[in-house]
């Protein structure tokens, strides 16, 4: 309320012969107004919330606000006008929420559902309309039991309608609502006791889904369903959803879509152990990251098949991809992919260093030398983008593992040792 606001209704009791002089407050006079005005249902609503929200009457904003719709919500239910009555409601119902008063605010949802049922002439549309809200409003609450009886219930009566809400058709938008709360509950179940019941849930998202007609709502139900899918090991199930998500993905020409479906194949092939395919998945998804210019996507694609090369024990390609990324002018310094990329250039240099250990000949014993006098010899011919420290504990790192059995070098080394005479002395 504005300072003018207020005095203005200081001043209606100004009157000595008043006896509403006596009150002192605003809501006390706002309360004496509603009586005086003859609405004694409005008057004991809002004495009610005083009492149980007494910070309300400190705020005089709020009161005038109140205080009009439950003036207007009992005018329009002494009159029989249950629309003017249910609008009144579901007025006070969106501003407690806004204001965070949401006990409040699910009370005016009830309320306002309840009289909406009372309307005879709109063929159950206000009807439609409180429920959304109400269905609406137990989601931010995380009751989504709640919310998926109001949403199935506002798709049974929608549907066969032309109503509109939110400039989408309201049976559209009742299924669009449905199949997120269908998901919202799979993600609370335990996956390790509920599988049944999550393919079942995840079964009635997918069929209203494809009832509702949106592309975009069955997009996520399918690629959940692979996710969940995957997550249980069955494979070749997730597979085939990521499958369909990826043509229907095509189909909108939705380039993150495909990404998406990309990398979920890639990785659904890898836990499968066919790597062959994961390194197919995951290079068109290079490409086509490449193509669109995403450097976050290229940059995490390279790490990943840099990561699958290097567990395969192809550390040169895995230092390739790894400097691929690396060379992303945001990433140069990341430094989870600098000690990835450091243990496979480690990899990589062991690998020769036991070449030349096992090779018995003095050309790759003068290279081992050569390896610990000046940190030479085991790089490809290309330049590593490296730090020498950064290469030479790596190197060091990797060395710990003893990829030599002791028995079998031993002799070499003996052997070496006689054959060059340098060493003899």
């Amino acid at each position: 309320m504005s300072v003018n606001q207020n005095s203005n209704l200081s001043r209606k009791f100004d009157n000595e012969k008043d006896p509403k002089r006596f009150h002192e407050t605003v809501t006390q006079l706002l309360l004496v107004e509603i009586l005086q005005e003859g609405y004694h249902v409005a008057f004991r609503e809002l004495f009610n919330l005083l009492q149980n929200h007494k910070e309300l009457g400190e705020q005089s904003e709020h009161l005038l606000y109140i205080k009009e719709k439950l003036v207007m919500a009992e005018h329009a239910s002494r009159k029989g006008d249950f629309e003017t009555l249910c609008e009144s409601q579901l007025l006070l119902a969106k501003y407690f929420q806004e204001k965070d008063y949401n006990s409040l605010a699910n009370l005016y949802y009830e309320n306002s559902y309840q009289s909406s049922c009372r309307i005879k002439s709109d063929n159950r549309k206000k009807e439609a309309e409180t429920i959304y809200y109400l269905g609406k409003f137990k989601e931010l609450e995380h009751d989504y039991y709640m919310a998926q009886k109001y949403f199935e219930q506002l798709k049974s009566i929608t549907k066969g309608c032309d109503w509109y809400q939110e400039g989408v058709l309201f049976f559209k938008l009742a299924c669009e609502c449905l199949q997120r709360i269908y998901i919202k509950s799979v993600h609370k179940l335990d996956h390790d006791t509920e599988k049944m019941k999550i393919l079942d849930i995840l079964n009635m998202a997918y069929l209203t889904a494809k009832e509702g007609g949106s592309s975009e709502s069955l997009r996520e139900v399918i690629y959940v369903t692979g996710e969940i899918h995957s997550s249980f090991g069955e494979l070749k199930d997730a597979i085939r959803y990521y499958n369909e998500y990826f043509e229907i993905s095509k189909i909108n020409g939705d380039n993150k879509g495909i990404q998406k479906a990309y990398q979920a194949l890639a990785r659904a092939y890898q836990s499968a152990a066919n790597i062959e395919k994961a390194l197919e998945f995951f290079e068109r998804l290079l490409e086509e990251a490449e193509r669109s210019h995403d450097n976050c996507c290229v940059f995490n694609t390279c790490q990943e098949i840099a990561a699958l090369y290097n567990s395969e024990g192809n550390y040169e390609l895995s230092v390739k991809f790894y400097e691929k990324a690396l060379a992303i002018s945001n990433y140069r310094n990341d430094e989870c992919c600098r000690s990835d990329y450091a243990i496979a250039l480690g990899n990589f240099m062991l690998t020769e260093y036991a070449t030349s250990i096992v090779a018995n000949n003095k050309e790759s014993l003068l290279k081992i030398l050569d390896w610990k006098c000046e940190r030479s010899g085991f790089y490809p011919s290309r330049h590593w983008k490296m730090d020498p420290n950064e290469v030479q504990v790596s190197f060091d790192i990797v060395n710990l593992y003893p990829s030599i059995p002791i028995n079998e070098a031993i002799p070499v080394i003996v052997i070496l040792k006689n054959d060059i005479v340098d060493l003899k002395t």
